[in-house]
């Protein structure tokens, strides 16, 4: 995209948002934002427009964040804090939940320096810590259905993959985590969804856990 088609872009944005800033303020987000375009293989307005709403909501925060320096640690724990109360949303407290926390931590971490603010940095971390939940669920479950001696059959991929899903196929990442339901109701949900399982030992082993 053109220097002047993006910086059209920027200031339509601007005025349809209301945002309070000058025409220099405007230069500086077109600065801004130009990188994560460039990145774009066919940027269009409504990709820009996204990229320039994510980038003015979150892009102070997230330059903090990726820059040494107390504030962005101090940010970096907020954010952690909140994946603790994403895992105890989902029914996870203590050790384990701070064990989930620290996984989604750590991989927002190694994240943040892809993120080109096609969506809000909220977003983006709630569907990290979401697959990580999803990893979490499975491997706990898996070892406690070994540690039980439960039969385990490697070949049916459906229904191991079905399994990370059954709480959320139906939310969006952001929407999905803030939810509140906690394990009598994770379980409810989670017990409908076994139903649906066709193999005897699979059904067990669902059962047992939830």
């Amino acid at each position: 995209m053109k220097r002047s088609d993006l910086t059209d872009v920027v200031h339509t944005t601007v005025a349809a948002q209301q945002w309070p800033l000058t025409p220099a303020d405007c230069d500086a987000l077109t600065a801004a934002v130009a990188p994560f375009v460039a990145q774009e293989e066919r940027p269009t307005a409504s990709t820009v427009q996204r990229i320039v709403i994510n980038y003015y909501h979150d892009g102070p925060m997230v330059e903090a964040m990726r820059a040494p320096g107390q504030t962005g640690e101090a940010l970096w724990q907020e954010w952690r804090a909140y994946m603790v109360s994403l895992a105890n949303s989902k029914g996870i407290y203590g050790e384990a939940a701070d064990d989930l926390a620290q996984e989604a931590y750590l991989q927002t971490v190694r994240a943040l320096a892809n993120f080109r603010f096609g969506s809000r940095l909220k977003t983006y971390f709630c569907g990290i810590f979401l697959n990580c939940y999803r990893h979490w669920v499975r491997s706990a479950t898996r070892q406690d259905a070994h540690e039980e001696g439960l039969p385990i059959d490697d070949g049916d991929e459906q229904a191991e993959e079905r399994l990370p899903w059954l709480v959320d196929q139906e939310a969006p990442p952001e929407e999905a985590v803030v939810t509140q339901m906690h394990g009598g109701q994770i379980a409810t949900l989670v017990h409908e969804e076994i139903a649906k399982l066709t193999k005897s030992q699979d059904l067990q082993i669902l059962r047992w856990y939830y």
